[in-house]
């Protein structure tokens, strides 16, 4: 059997051509990388944008829920030790963790108010919102 060595060259050298032709890439391009770096980017940018309103309402619920039932034991532990109500939020503050009475989630003092203009059998207790004014429409209290 005779072997023609010029057709055994033509066939290793196009297998040799044929491997690195078609020889598939394992990596991510440049373009790509950028490009998810990008998507990612324009995500977290509308996760954040999107949180920021939940934030607000996430306060709003903080207090709301201290002023409507969180400090109430305080204030009853008050009034049976002493007999009445506490003329002011520092009067309660023995009755909190480390004696300090806790600020409101915009960083204010709660208002309290005995007797309550609003509640006249009892007391008032309010943040004053984010706005830190009184009397506003953003005040969160327990009427």
């Amino acid at each position: 059997m005779k072997i023609n060595l010029n057709t055994v060259n033509y066939l290793t050298m196009n297998n040799i051509l044929n491997k690195t032709k078609t020889r598939k890439s394992t990596g991510f391009t440049l373009v790509e990388i950028l490009l998810v770096i990008m998507l990612i980017g324009l995500v977290m940018a509308a996760l954040v944008k999107g949180l920021g309103g939940i934030g607000g309402q996430a306060e709003a619920a903080v207090a709301e829920t201290f002023v409507s039932g969180g400090v109430k034991a305080s204030v009853m532990a008050y009034k049976i030790k002493n007999g009445s109500y506490p003329n002011s939020m520092q009067d309660l503050a023995p009755y909190f963790e480390g004696k300090v009475v806790p600020k409101d989630p915009w960083g204010g003092e709660y208002q309290f108010k005995s007797p309550g203009s609003r509640n006249a059998d009892s007391y008032d207790i309010w943040s004053n919102g984010p706005d830190k004014q009184s009397g506003t429409t953003d005040d969160i209290g327990n009427w």
